[in-house]
């Protein structure tokens, strides 16, 4: 049995993930894209790609969202060239396009490594990706949440809207204010999964991980598998599906967990203490 997450462990991994995106204005100038939405409208959502880096999004009582870019990376110093003054280019272009609220952001990295801080509205919905060599962390956010981040870890902390988040070779961490009353999913091929619950709210979960374990510090009530049937044309085929399933306090909205070879953890907000 593989040894799951210790709340060390985790908060350490994921303070890491805080260290990391607050700490490169050490190495570089940060820049700023300010983008104003219409007060009157209510909040659309922002879809932005990472080609390289990180993206942390914090949610606060506003109405614009503040987009900033900062290079991973230091520039190299010739060192027979220490007489000059180095001006440095960009090292990234950064453009929006907002209709209705609605924010496209669109990043060109031309391969450098870049960590964006971006600060949203509470209450907005956003689609975010990350392709290569970064972390997703999101905060306080109600809206609707969808992100993919193939090869890095995802955390999500103090939400309360439906959520869609996927990697194939990171670990997933949420941590809910309250449960949607729409379906959320979470997937990891090879990385573990640990979602953290309030105490009171109401869940029905579709768990799997053939080569993992299922580990819960929480209350379910486990329900029997159900044989599948399926007819085609004379055959008749007969199978138990390959979910376990559970409830907490009752069964409310559907919660899907899927993970190949990682641990699926389950706990309470009385159990940690790493929470935003």
């Amino acid at each position: 049995m593989r040894a799951p997450f210790e709340s060390r462990t985790i908060r350490l991994e994921f303070i890491s993930i805080l260290l990391l995106i607050t700490t490169f204005c050490a190495f570089s100038q940060s820049e700023d894209l300010i983008i104003e939405l219409n007060k009157v409208k209510d909040y659309g959502y922002l879809q932005f790609d990472n080609p390289k880096g990180s993206v942390n999004i914090n949610g606060y009582e506003g109405n614009v969202i503040i987009v900033t870019g900062t290079p991973r990376f230091r520039d190299n110093v010739d060192n027979e060239q220490v007489n000059y003054r180095k001006i440095s280019p960009p090292r990234f272009s950064l453009s929006a396009e907002v209709k209705d609220n609605n924010v496209l952001l669109l990043c060109d990295s031309y391969g450098n490594t870049i960590d964006f801080n971006i600060q949203v509205p509470v209450n907005m919905s956003i689609k975010i990706k990350s392709i290569d060599n970064g972390e997703v962390s999101v905060y306080r956010i109600n809206g609707e949440i969808e992100i993919e981040n193939e090869y890095g870890n995802i955390f999500a902390g103090n939400i309360s809207g439906s959520s869609v988040i996927n990697t194939t070779y990171g670990n997933i961490r949420v941590i809910f204010k309250k449960i949607p009353e729409t379906p959320c999913m979470f997937t990891s091929f090879e990385g573990d999964i640990e979602l953290v619950f309030p105490e009171d709210e109401k869940a029905s979960l579709k768990i799997r991980s053939p080569k993992g374990e299922i580990m819960s510090l929480v209350n379910l009530d486990i329900t029997e598998r159900k044989a599948l049937l399926r007819s085609d044309q004379d055959i008749k085929k007969y199978t138990l599906e390959n979910w376990t399933r559970a409830t907490l306090n009752g069964g409310g909205t559907e919660i899907i967990l899927s993970s190949y070879s990682g641990n699926i953890i389950l706990k309470y907000k009385k159990d940690v203490t790493f929470q935003f």
